[in-house]
């Protein structure tokens, strides 16, 4: 049987949270241009590792688990169960915006 593409990623992501350990259940990988790789977590913390696997940072970015992380110019937006989309910046890691889902 010849690996399929979806084979192929799925053993790339394997790959990866054994390179990037991280403490609870992985929940989005993204690798960004500058060569960092973004892992979310079951427990709301994004984990920041650079191209040799050496962690950068770790921080609480949401209350409940992220299910969603896209690159946008300088910036990394994140979706999570909280019902929040934050924006953080590439370069410093630091909060430039949170928008909360409106409540019906």
């Amino acid at each position: 049987h010849r690996p399929s593409d979806s084979d192929s990623e799925l053993n790339s992501m394997v790959s990866l949270t054994r390179k990037f350990p991280v403490d609870s259940g992985v929940q989005v990988i993204l690798s960004c241009p500058s060569g960092e790789v973004w892992i979310t977590c079951s427990d709301g913390f994004i984990h920041v590792y650079d191209k040799i696997g050496k962690k950068v940072t770790s921080f609480q970015a949401h209350n409940k688990p992220i299910f969603g992380m896209t690159a946008v110019e300088n910036t990394v937006w994140s979706i999570s169960e909280d019902g929040s989309l934050h924006v953080w910046g590439l370069n410093d890691y630091k909060g430039i915006k949170k928008k909360q889902a409106h409540k019906e």
